[in-house]
């Protein structure tokens, strides 16, 4: 795996930008794939793919949102095993 982080680490440019208010690492790849990670988080702000296709400008923007402490207890509480018979074979 070190050999192709390596090989792929000459084929990516990195630059930083601001994205709805966010300072950003900005990782490019051939010019048609843009990451956009947030400096101080780490996580994926946005992903841009630009259309391979011949005749076609197109771009295809994926964003990301995170919803921190949205998680109730009740929702990661571990089920009652109780009623449940183990059968052993």
């Amino acid at each position: 795996r070190i050999w192709g982080n390596i090989l792929l680490s000459f084929e990516v440019s990195i630059k930083t930008q601001e994205v709805d208010g966010i300072e950003c690492y900005v990782l490019i790849r051939d010019e048609m794939v843009e990451v956009f990670i947030n400096k101080e988080t780490y996580e994926p702000i946005q992903e841009i793919w630009l259309s391979a296709a011949e005749n076609d400008d197109s771009k295809y923007i994926k964003k990301y949102t995170y919803y921190y402490g949205a998680v109730t207890p009740e929702e990661v509480e571990l089920p009652d095993l109780s009623e449940y018979t183990i059968i052993e074979r």
